[in-house]
């Protein structure tokens, strides 16, 4: 299984361990990620199917590692009035703290953002709200552009 939110593989006994923790896990559906605590549906057909819908898939690469698909780029690389939908989050050490507060602030899988500002800090709104990143955490967040319609 893959986690779509920090992209991290793990096993259904991974994903046992880290439910454990929880009172219903044994009348549970979801799958939970050891690493971030993320819950998702488990891998399925109708999983598979939903998350690519959802645009949540893994990306598909060849031997080489090049990606047979659009690379998603970061929420640092965009332009101000760009807009994108968030892939997954970039993996680094000792980012689960980073993980949950990216989430607090509107960005998870699926969310649609919209770049304001790159200077002083990254301001990007998400849904009605507005809020501030610095560099490190923009850097984090995955995305596939939506448009190129509106840039500023």
């Amino acid at each position: 299984m893959i986690c779509p939110l920090c992209g991290y593989h793990f096993n259904a006994t991974d994903a046992d361990q880290a439910c454990r923790s929880c009172i219903l896990h044994r009348n549970c559906e979801l799958v939970r990620c050891p690493r971030c605590g993320y819950e998702t549906i488990p891998d399925t057909r109708v999983g598979i199917w939903l998350r690519a819908k959802l645009g949540l898939q893994e990306l598909a690469t060849d031997d080489s590692g090049a990606s047979t698909s659009k690379r998603p780029i970061s929420l640092a690389d965009l332009r101000p009035g760009q807009s994108g939908c968030v892939v997954r989050f970039h993996k680094v050490n000792g980012s689960a703290k980073h993980f949950m507060k990216l989430m607090a602030m509107g960005l998870y899988p699926g969310a649609s953002i919209e770049l304001l500002r790159r200077r002083p800090s990254f301001v990007y709104r998400s849904g009605y709200s507005e809020f501030a990143i610095d560099q490190e955490l923009a850097e984090l967040v995955a995305l596939r552009l939506e448009s190129e319609e509106n840039p500023r």
